[in-house]
């Protein structure tokens, strides 16, 4: 089980690889302006790649979590 540190640095990871997609996302917008098609699809990919990192990580502490929590009947 991770401690509440880990899971701490768990979700700082999982904000920087948000905040990474979405610096992708703003230079995607300003190729798009520039009419540069080509790096802007190059950089949603690379956005989306971040996203989904991301997702990977919140996937890996729900699922530790799951391990955790006992439901309770109220």
């Amino acid at each position: 089980m991770a401690t509440r540190e880990q899971m701490a640095e768990r979700f700082i990871q999982i904000a920087e690889e948000l905040e990474a997609a979405a610096a992708h996302y703003r230079t995607t917008a300003k190729h798009f302006n520039n009419a540069d098609v080509p790096r802007a699809g190059a950089h949603a990919l690379a956005g989306q790649g971040h996203v989904v990192n991301a997702q990977n990580q919140i996937n890996a502490a729900a699922q530790q979590h799951a391990l955790k929590c006992v439901p309770h009947a109220d």
